[in-house]
């Protein structure tokens, strides 16, 4: 495309000649040219020429096209070594633009909120990427080149369309930012070079369809809200992790299964809170759990701490409604205010017969005794079964229609094995009811079993049995569920 030359003039205070070409205005260094700005109201492709007046073209200023929504695609000559910040934000329709191999930085929010640059090249000369570069960008995949020393915060933060990334195995030697690929909202899977030693603050938070992630080999240290809101179902945290950040995992709601290796030392505050952990068993290192490191954990029903633990938080695990134990197998560690408030109303605390500090029939002001099996039995949906208020409801089916059939999980969350495991079903209308006995007879602690029951009526109105669960339980000898539900007649 033929650009002429409009104007040019010297300006009075800085001496520098400055010109329009085309659509551009640029100022002369004497040496050389650097573009300041574009014409508003541009539309189409653009070729930024190599040279101007026999001079090289070597920078792009700042905000030079910020806001010029008619940009499509953008040539930069190979003369430029300079992008200045800003210098392409919120361009909404640039589809393309390539940088430069002399260009080593690209500087804050330069291609930030382009929403139709879908690709770009980062040069191999590149050493860094400032913050928000290309922050809310639509692109689909990126690769970080080896040359790179320093990622900035919010890079590419809420680039909703980014599935793909390839970060360089030297990524152990970068100074990284917070929110580096945060709220990438279709990004799914990641692996991550074994290079890696530390994920930073937020660097992949809010990323609810990453399900499937591979954490570095070397890895250490899990920075602060690392993977907050993320949607990935397990994670294995490696053997070397020393210490989890604050609310690195919090609302990592599909978070179930999560395996603490013997080298963590430090749960951060709020590592895990409102996640859907169930289970927690920890490495023999851990030191300390910080403040509402678990809180709100409703799947979570068991958790044992090592003889290494000195320290818990205020309210760790308040709010974790269907938490029904805590074995403690060394000396009492420094507790927090509140820290089992709002668990199970059958919650009991365990303790070593060797262990000091301990009181019983309560401690801290939850019930406490030396280690013991306890039954504990849970709908099909895994919420826990008070016993007394216990009533499993199958609803109204139609006479000697097959029936519904509903499940209930039996588990060990005592400290010592459950024994003797049996079921039958009593009452007036027990033949209603048809029981598939649980195949295992005894519980080692967090074990489980499940049962199913099928209800069939053979009358109209309403059908009441109780499934009674022995073990050996003696507090709950039997364990009782009463069961309801309704006979229908078809009406012709």
């Amino acid at each position: 495309m033929a650009i002429a030359v409009a104007s040019i003039f010297t300006t009075a205070t800085s001496k520098l000649l400055a010109g329009t070409l085309g659509p551009l205005t640029y100022t002369d260094t004497g040496s050389s040219i650097t573009i300041n700005s574009c014409d508003n109201f541009f539309q189409g492709d653009l070729i930024i020429p190599e040279t101007i007046d026999g001079k090289p073209v070597t920078s792009i200023g700042p905000s030079a096209f910020i806001v010029i929504y008619g940009i499509k695609n953008v040539t930069i000559p190979a003369s430029v070594t300079e992008i200045g910040e800003y210098a392409f934000l919120r361009c909404l329709n640039l589809c393309s633009v390539s940088i430069p191999a002399k260009v080593t930085s690209i500087r804050r929010g330069t291609f930030s909120e382009c929403v139709k640059l879908i690709e770009i090249n980062i040069p191999e000369s590149t050493t860094e990427i400032a913050d928000f570069a290309f922050s809310g960008s639509g692109l689909r995949s990126i690769r970080i080149p080896s040359s790179v020393k320093v990622m900035g915060s919010s890079v590419f933060e809420s680039c909703v369309k980014l599935t793909k990334i390839e970060l360089p195995d030297s990524i152990e030697q970068m100074v990284l930012g917070s929110r580096i690929f945060a709220s990438c909202s279709e990004l799914a899977k990641i692996e991550l070079p074994d290079t890696m030693r530390k994920i930073s603050n937020g660097m992949f938070a809010s990323c609810p369809k990453l399900r499937d992630i591979r954490l570095p080999a070397n890895l250490t240290y899990i920075g602060e809200f690392a993977f907050a809101g993320s949607g990935f179902a397990k994670i294995d945290l490696g053997s070397r992790i020393k210490k989890i950040g604050d609310s690195a995992f919090q609302f990592c709601s599909a978070l179930k299964e999560i395996s603490f290796p013997q080298s963590l030392i430090e749960i951060g505050n709020n590592a895990f809170a409102y996640s859907g952990v169930r289970k927690i068993e920890l490495g023999s290192r851990i030191k300390k759990i910080g403040v509402q490191a678990f809180q709100n954990c409703d799947n979570l029903f068991m958790i044992s701490f090592p003889q290494s633990l000195i320290e818990i938080g205020d309210e760790a695990f308040i709010e974790c409604g269907n938490l029904l134990s805590a074995y403690f197998s060394g000396n009492t560690p420094k507790i927090g205010k509140q820290v089992f408030q709002y668990t199970a109303s059958d919650f009991r605390i365990y303790f070593s017969d060797k262990a000091k500090g301990y009181t019983i029939p309560k401690w801290e002001g939850y019930p406490s005794s030396f280690p013991r099996e306890q039954i504990a039995v849970f709908e099909n949906d895994g919420n826990y079964i008070a016993e007394k208020a216990a009533t499993l409801s199958f609803g109204g089916i139609i006479l000697e229609k097959r029936g519904i059939v509903k499940r209930l999980t039996i588990r060990n969350v005592g400290a010592l094995k459950l024994k003797g495991l049996s079921t039958v079903i009593s009452g007036e209308d027990s033949f209603d009811y048809v029981l598939k006995n649980i195949t295992k007879s005894s519980l080692a602690p967090g074990q489980s079993a499940i049962i199913e029951i099928q209800f069939t009526p053979k009358e109209r109105g309403g059908r009441f049995s109780v499934i009674e669960i022995s073990s050996s339980d003696t507090d709950r000898k039997p364990f009782e569920v009463k069961l309801a539900g309704k006979g229908l007649k078809l009406i012709d």
